[in-house]
């Protein structure tokens, strides 16, 4: 039987253990157990998302990080960048090459990480509202980040546990910009037919939903618990951009719009 990708309840515990043991937020990123899976420290890494940014003509702006955690990173033409903020600054482009945001635009990311991209957007682009769905250990790790990097943004932090498919549970039940990046591959199927029905009951006519994650297997034989073949998309989506990231051959990205009824 093949290995799931993520034992990711065990890691909410994981999460949850460190931050009851009072861990001191400036040293958070860098401690070895959360970064393990949180951000790769290889400079190679860095260096080949760096030359992805510049060759895809990505803002230079856009990959500058912010010092808060005292991340692990490196300065290059006078930006002080690391794994996260490039990885960012890529999905960013690629959402305003192929779509044109709202002004201002209320945005829905279901699973944050540790906040990067949540900090990218709130930065640089114009909006309204920012919910983030995610697991209480998570949440509580992107409340610290958020307020250090983003302290005046317009975010609302929600528990999965809180979470109704029909839209129930969130302040602002209507989005023009829903993200997921590298957690509905990880999920059950239960799970992601969960969160698609409240992305069918919640993302406006016209609105975005922008996925990155792994569509094939892994190179320790581990696969996708849901590949994007069996996302729950109904007649209501266009497909408007479709692609495997050249350096990342086991990954898909996909931006689709929704159409009205």
């Amino acid at each position: 039987m093949k290995k799931k990708m993520h034992d990711w309840p065990k890691r909410w515990v994981e999460l949850q253990a460190i931050l009851d043991a009072g861990i001191d937020w400036p040293s958070f990123r860098r401690n070895m157990k959360l970064m393990r899976y949180i951000q790769t420290t290889k400079r190679d890494m860095y260096l080949m998302q760096w030359t992805r940014c510049r060759k895809e003509k990505v803002p230079l702006q856009w990959c500058e990080d912010s010092t808060a955690g005292d991340p692990e990173g490196w300065t290059r033409s006078s930006i002080f960048v690391t794994p996260s903020s490039l990885r960012a600054a890529r999905v960013l482009h690629t959402i305003t090459q192929r779509w044109e945001p709202l002004h201002p635009m209320r945005v829905l990311e279901i699973g944050g990480g540790f906040g990067a991209l949540a900090r990218t957007v709130l930065t640089y682009l114009d909006v309204e509202s920012y919910t983030m769905i995610d697991g209480p250990p998570c949440l509580e790790i992107q409340r610290r980040y958020l307020e250090m990097t983003v302290p005046a943004a317009p975010i609302e932090l929600i528990s999965c546990h809180d979470v109704k498919r029909d839209g129930g549970g969130l302040s602002d039940a209507a989005f023009d910009l829903v993200i997921n990046t590298n957690s509905f591959s990880e999920m059950d199927l239960a799970d992601v037919v969960g969160y698609f029905s409240l992305i069918h009951h919640t993302l406006m006519p016209g609105g975005l939903f922008y996925t990155l994650n792994r569509n094939r297997l892994n190179y320790d034989g581990a696969t996708p618990d849901v590949p994007f073949k069996d996302f729950p998309m109904d007649d209501r989506w266009d497909i408007i951009y479709r692609e495997t990231p050249a350096d990342a051959p086991l990954w898909l990205e996909v931006l689709a719009t929704r159409m009205p009824q």
